[in-house]
């Protein structure tokens, strides 16, 4: 049995063993390509990661700051213009 299905095989790519060849080798580009495409992808991921991090960090700098500002904005003991220079530092 193990015989004849040689033979098949061996006839198969006889008549076929090029465009099979041509195939595989469509395959494999398709296939490398598809790798590097999925290491740009994961680079990319990686990246934006990072950038979400840095920017959750700037949103909580600006919030600690935020807060600040209207700690000092709510005393009492100011002189006006430095009331106003907060007030101009708010805005911002």
């Amino acid at each position: 049995m193990r015989h004849i299905e040689n033979e098949i095989d061996k006839l198969v790519y006889d008549e076929y063993g090029d465009k099979l060849d041509e195939k595989d080798k469509e395959i494999e580009k398709m296939d490398n390509e598809l790798k590097t495409k999925d290491n740009e992808l994961k680079t990319k991921n990686d990246e934006l990661k990072t950038k979400d991090k840095k920017i959750d960090e700037l949103n909580q700098t600006n919030e600690k700051y935020k807060n600040k500002l209207k700690e000092l904005n709510k005393t009492t003991n100011l002189p006006p213009e430095a009331k106003k220079i907060i007030n101009s530092m708010m805005l911002l």
